[in-house]
């Protein structure tokens, strides 16, 4: 009997959790096009494109007032040149509730600091330089 039951819990636990929660996560990745310029890229884990992502850019100075409020567009694209006379950390909001991602993106006088730029909890993401 207490097979059977250990067998039951097994299968309805490979059968019955949801996968398409592991195909909704966002992850934002980026190029850095020209000199400060740079091409966000929001994509669903499974590798699709989060078409018409909300954006949502905030300045150094003010991190509860959008500098920029913007869509990605149908590829999950968006393209962003930060200020460079506000240096500092800016931060990128792409998606929305559980589909959603914060890039920081550091800007000094050298211009946008690529290898500096961090996902979530300050990791640093691989940088794509497209000059």
């Amino acid at each position: 009997m207490k097979a059977i039951v250990i067998a039951l819990l097994l299968v309805l636990t490979t059968v019955g959790f949801p996968k398409t929660a592991f195909a909704h996560a966002l992850q934002a990745d980026y190029s850095l096009l020209r000199q400060s310029q740079l091409e966000i890229r929001a994509n669903f884990s499974d590798g699709e494109p989060y078409p018409f992502a909300d954006v949502q850019i905030f300045a150094p100075s003010d991190k509860h007032h959008p500098w920029l409020e913007s869509k990605a567009d149908a590829q999950g694209r968006f393209e962003f040149m930060p200020d460079a006379s506000l240096r500092g950390d800016w931060t990128v909001k792409i998606g929305k509730s559980d589909h959603k991602d914060i890039l920081t993106v550091p800007v000094t006088e050298r211009g946008v600091e690529v290898n500096d730029i961090s996902q979530g909890v300050g990791q640093p993401l691989k940088a794509q330089l497209m000059v």
